[in-house]
């Protein structure tokens, strides 16, 4: 029987899709996809599209198994903690 857990977002989720709309950027919550996919998908001012994984620096502050293999298979992944890491990867 699939193991089945709770899908929450971690309490910093919210701050940060506003820091990376205050920078240009559209925001998709991918959160409830599951399966290691990233939290979010934003579209760049330039156009270029990225995955984020958003993990709460206080709480647990490590990638799944699921998340690993994700990025295994080469997806390109920013983990962000903080509001303010955002301008670095809107601007990159």
């Amino acid at each position: 029987m699939p193991k089945y857990h709770r899908h929450k977002t971690d309490k910093n989720q919210p701050d940060i899709m506003v820091a990376l709309r205050r920078n240009g950027c559209k925001v998709i919550d991918l959160f409830l996809i599951g399966g290691g996919v990233p939290d979010l998908l934003a579209l760049l001012p330039d156009g270029t599209l990225k995955l984020i994984e958003v993990k709460n620096p206080d709480g647990r502050d490590r990638l799944t198994d699921k998340q690993k293999d994700f990025i295994s298979e080469g997806w390109p992944v920013s983990i962000v903690h903080y509001p303010d890491q955002v301008a670095a990867i809107a601007n990159s």
